[in-house]
């Protein structure tokens, strides 16, 4: 870890929160859990007056491992002055990306414990403060959960209810007579009332078919339930007789997870939700920004196909839908506020005495930031440009390793390759500088990347942060589950931000450096 400050803990944050949300096989907890905001009424406020507001956990449990709410509120009558963290999850604890207030009337939080240091059941996640508008109309106004999840130290999901608060601005106004509004939350089951995407009818290995119900309930065995969600296209032929997703298909749909994690599951491919639904079908979900195409449905479905035909059924319907969701934008929109600070700044500025990011531990950088503007240019990046130029100079920089000359190298959530040096190598540095970078550059051009940036830092052997592993390691003696990665020192550093399956974002390039 580079640091010991929270912020510079994002890539964890991304493993725990992520995986807590995303990952195959959630269990439900049977504790009955409580949010809620206190006090649930105020009344009276005028305008120009400011309030606070209390987010309260009861998870029913005694070890909390990870938190999350969005709330909203009416942004024409309310401005956030303030949101204070509590110490429910204490000094160590990690922040989810874009927690905070969003300026359009939601805000959204998230925390989880580090490395096995669990936070208390029960207490305040965050305390606010409001101030009601000039403008603001008198009236009963409500602030209200959207979306809540608990998770305890088992891994377990805790079902609850979240209960909001309401305010009335104005002196006049009487005190509301229903009740502030409730939010289940906790079940690993979501339904939608329909799909509002039409059905394709063109291309694929198989003939698609139409819908045989225009409303149908969706369970995911793998991810989320996705917002704006739309049907692109049916593959496959479902059972007519029997619509309703069976023991089978949901073991199949479990199979199909395993097949895909390593090319296609979010992070390293597109693929958020895997899951049934009531109509009879696999489904297969895409984040809309990464625009799947025709092509990576056919992938998929030829995969799919030959899974299902291990298990004797041929022509497995498939439905494969976009959408989007707040646990995946928060990553990549992230990711994408990093990369353009660095860009902007310019690699250079780190090695500048007068900059305010300088940082006397880098020797030199070379290239530039690549223009990212989209999350899908930063999922391209992040997730699949430097994966590719990671593998491609593995072997090429072995040796170095071996000899001890460098102690890793890998991208850092910043957006350039990080390469770190041996302080304690009698080498030439800055020969040994070009030539690694032009191995790195030549392997990022053969993918179309020209000025690759990279920053050379000098860095001690004894850093914690720092990663062995056996000289005779193949990939497979990688650790890649957060299990593993929590028992092997500095495993962030190198492994960066995991997600869905606990899959490597920052490919890194190491073996054990010899005595």
């Amino acid at each position: 870890m580079w640091s010991s400050n929270k912020y510079l803990r994002l890539p964890l944050m991304v493993m725990l929160v992520l995986v807590i949300i995303f990952s195959s096989g959630i269990v439900v907890a049977s504790a009955t859990a409580s949010v809620q905001i206190s006090p649930q009424s105020h009344s009276g406020i005028l305008s120009g007056e400011s309030y606070g507001v209390d987010v309260v956990v009861d998870s029913g449990v005694d070890q909390l491992k990870a938190a999350h709410v969005k709330l909203a509120y009416d942004p024409s009558a309310f401005e956030v002055v303030s949101i204070t963290e509590s110490t429910l999850f204490d000094a160590d604890l990690l922040l989810e990306p874009g927690s905070g207030d969003k300026g359009d009337g939601t805000i959204s939080y998230g925390f989880a414990s580090y490395e096995d240091n669990y936070a208390p059941g029960t207490g305040t996640l965050i305390s606010i403060v409001l101030k009601v508008s000039d403008n603001a109309e008198d009236g009963v106004y409500s602030i209200s959960f959207t979306d809540v999840m608990l998770m305890g130290s088992d891994s377990s999901l805790i079902t609850g209810t979240a209960t909001g608060a309401v305010v009335t601005v104005g002196s006049q106004t009487p005190e509301p007579s229903a009740p502030s509004d409730v939010l289940d939350f906790g079940s690993t089951s979501e339904s939608t009332s329909g799909t509002s995407g039409t059905t394709a009818t063109s291309g694929g290995p198989i003939p698609p078919v139409s819908s045989t119900a225009q409303e149908s309930d969706y369970s995911y065995t793998f991810g989320f339930h996705p917002d704006d969600y739309s049907v692109m296209d049916r593959y496959g032929t479902v059972q007519q007789d029997n619509t309703a997703p069976s023991d089978k298909m949901e073991t199949l749909a479990s199979d199909i997870i395993k097949e895909l994690e390593d090319d296609y599951l979010f992070s390293k491919g597109k693929v958020i939700s895997v899951g049934v639904n009531s109509a009879g079908y696999l489904v297969i979900v895409f984040y809309k920004p990464l625009a799947a195409d025709r092509e990576y449905m056919d992938e998929i479905y030829t995969i799919m196909d030959g899974k299902a035909q291990e298990a004797d059924m041929s022509g497995v319907p498939v439905e494969f839908g976009e959408g989007t969701g707040p646990q995946v934008s928060n990553v990549l929109q992230s990711l994408l506020q990093r990369a353009r600070s660095t860009g902007e700044a310019g690699l250079e500025q780190l090695t500048d005495s007068d900059s305010p990011v300088y940082d006397p531990t880098v020797l030199a950088t070379a290239g530039k930031m690549p223009q990212i503007n989209t999350e899908k240019e930063c999922w391209q990046w992040y997730f699949r440009d430097s994966y590719a130029i990671s593998d491609a100079v593995r072997d090429d920089l072995l040796p170095y390793l071996q000899s001890g000359a460098l102690l890793n190298m890998g991208v850092s959530p910043d957006g350039y390759f990080e390469v770190r040096i041996n302080e304690g190598a009698n080498v030439d540095r800055n020969s040994l500088m070009d030539e690694v970078y032009t191995l790195i550059d030549r392997e990022a051009v053969n993918i179309g990347i020209n000025e690759v940036p990279v920053v050379f830092r000098l860095a001690s052997p004894v850093d914690d942060s720092l990663i062995s592993v056996p000289e005779e390691a193949g990939e497979e003696d990688i650790p890649l589950s957060e299990g593993e990665a929590k028992e092997t020192p500095g495993f962030a550093f190198l492994a960066g931000l995991l997600a869905l399956s606990a899959a490597c974002c920052m490919q890194s390039v190491f073996v054990k450096r010899k005595p």
